[in-house]
């Protein structure tokens, strides 16, 4: 028996002996599909532990999945220019697969700077948002208004008990505060649903 990774919808076809387009009717619940064999293929999927794969489906999909990084500029604080240049790598790294991170850089000294980028951020089309909360009240202001459109948040590096961030990362990435679970399975689902 091959390992869950390995099992693809063509797999589970075959084992099903169905076509392709009926495994993803049963998977996605969509379209008309017989109970003996919405069934039938949901035993198979259960048996293996089938799961999709969802770089696949980013790449067949070619949507791209922006996240706002809204951070201190560097060119203020120097302290932020190796986190700077960590993000720019990585939104580099993992720009094949469709992910973008786009940087908003405040003047670390001047709230009304943190409130103008924190506004382009949501006037933008952006699936999630990392921020660095260092200016409380206009964090606090700006995590309400994303939580009202459903935009997730997650804290970097200054770490805030605000009830509307899924999770805090500090800024080298060795502890995580709060319900990673959470952030992941919420990350995965927004992930699923592109």
């Amino acid at each position: 028996m091959k390992s869950k990774k390995d099992y693809t919808i063509k797999d589970i076809a075959n084992m099903a002996q169905v076509s392709r387009a009926t495994v993803d009717r049963v998977i996605h619940n969509r379209g008309f599909v017989s109970r003996e064999t919405s069934e039938k293929i949901q035993l198979i999927i259960d048996k293996v532990g089938y799961q999709p794969n969802f770089m696949a489906k980013i790449l067949q999909k070619r949507k791209l999945f922006r996240i706002g990084v809204l951070i201190p500029d560097g060119d203020f604080d120097q302290y932020w220019e190796k986190a700077i240049n960590a993000i720019k790598k990585t939104a580099h790294e993992l720009s094949f697969i469709g992910l973008s991170l786009d940087l908003h850089l405040f003047d670390p000294f001047k709230e009304i700077s943190f409130s103008i980028h924190s506004k382009q951020i949501l006037q933008g089309e952006y699936g999630g948002v990392i921020v660095t909360p260092i200016f409380n009240n206009e964090a606090s202001l700006f995590f309400i208004e994303c939580a009202s459109i459903g935009l997730p948040c997650v804290s970097f590096n200054s770490f805030t008990n605000d009830t509307n961030i899924l999770c805090h990362v500090d800024r080298i990435l060795r502890k995580v505060v709060g319900p990673l679970p959470i952030c992941l399975k919420n990350y995965r689902v927004r992930m699923m649903n592109m």
